[in-house]
């Protein structure tokens, strides 16, 4: 596990925090991934935090505070390097889709969700 960084200090909080599970095969099939595609990944990740982080400062009462969210953000940016590029608007779509109680959002959200937990310390 690293230390230091938000989910770190949190083990699994955005599987806690979407209610989601993850099966062992789409850990392993994500960690084999070349490295290209986990950057191309956690800079969706990254877009997807920041996107959530932007939401709830602006209607609060999601289950993710704004600060972990952000933090979330920061982390898979990282871990993105240069890949990452400004990504959030499509992501705050979605996100309202899902706050709208839109059931096809609500699915992809968890599907993105599922994919970016996949990317972090498996097995938490």
């Amino acid at each position: 596990m690293r230390r230091g960084g938000a989910i770190a200090s949190r083990p699994g909080i955005a599987a806690r925090c979407l209610r989601l599970v993850l099966g062992p095969g789409l850990i392993a099939l994500i960690l084999a991934a070349p490295q290209a595609a986990r950057a191309e990944t956690a800079a969706e990740c990254a877009a997807f935090w920041r996107a959530v982080a932007a939401e709830q400062r602006a209607m609060p009462g999601f289950d993710v505070p704004p600060d972990d969210a952000a933090a979330l953000a920061a982390e898979f940016a990282a871990l993105a390097g240069t890949v990452a590029r400004d990504r959030v608007g499509g992501y705050r779509l979605l996100y309202r889709g899902l706050v709208d109680g839109d059931r096809q959002s609500t699915d992809l959200f968890s599907r993105i969700a599922e994919r970016c937990d996949a990317l972090l310390a498996p097995g938490r």
